[in-house]
């Protein structure tokens, strides 16, 4: 692993911010912070680079954004997903228990969904607005991750281990075996 660079950590000060205000404020400096940072490597990924292999022979290599972890906040800052909704697919937010799988995100869409508010409105308010009813960050108007060749960031996130497993499956598996077999028996069984 390799640092590439530091990300702000400072809060955005200044009373005559709201608190939607600030967060979005926090989103753009993300995602332009993330830009200047990933901006080698959005070169690379066009142009490529000649890499050194393990056998010593040299090969034009061409790297793009592949995985990424993160906790389900940080996927949709990533994402530009509105908070609440799957980064990874289209499923409305009160359809994510549904057994039968959304339509996938892809960056494309989430991009036609930005570019289309800010043509067809021109406030911030309006186009926030248009974007959160299509379940897309209303904040964002230039993603870090915009014309990465090969790459779909809603593919790259991979499972927030603690939130989305052990506390979306286990604790519930743990719940439902408990109420199916019995505290005493359940303990006897473990």
């Amino acid at each position: 692993m390799v640092l590439l660079g530091y990300l702000s950590t400072d809060k955005i000060m200044g009373s005559s911010l709201s608190k939607a205000e600030k967060k979005a404020k926090m989103q753009c400096l993300f995602h332009e912070s993330m830009h200047t940072n990933l901006e080698p490597l959005h070169i690379a990924g066009e142009k490529g680079v000649e890499m050194i292999c393990g056998d010593g022979s040299v090969c034009l290599i061409f790297p793009t954004l592949a995985a990424h972890v993160a906790d389900y906040p940080e996927q949709c800052l990533l994402t530009c997903a509105k908070s609440g909704t799957c980064p990874k697919c289209q499923h409305p937010n009160k359809e994510l228990g549904d057994s039968t799988p959304g339509v996938s995100r892809t960056s494309d869409w989430t991009l036609n969904v930005i570019r289309s508010a800010q043509k067809e409105v021109s406030s911030k308010t309006e186009f926030s607005k248009l974007c959160m009813s299509w379940d897309v960050s209303g904040c964002i108007h230039r993603p870090f991750w915009e014309g990465f060749p090969f790459a779909n960031i809603h593919e790259s996130m991979t499972p927030d281990v603690l939130h989305q497993l052990y506390q979306g499956i286990f604790k519930h598996l743990v719940t439902w075996c408990k109420s199916a077999m019995g505290s005493s028996e359940l303990d006897e069984c473990i």
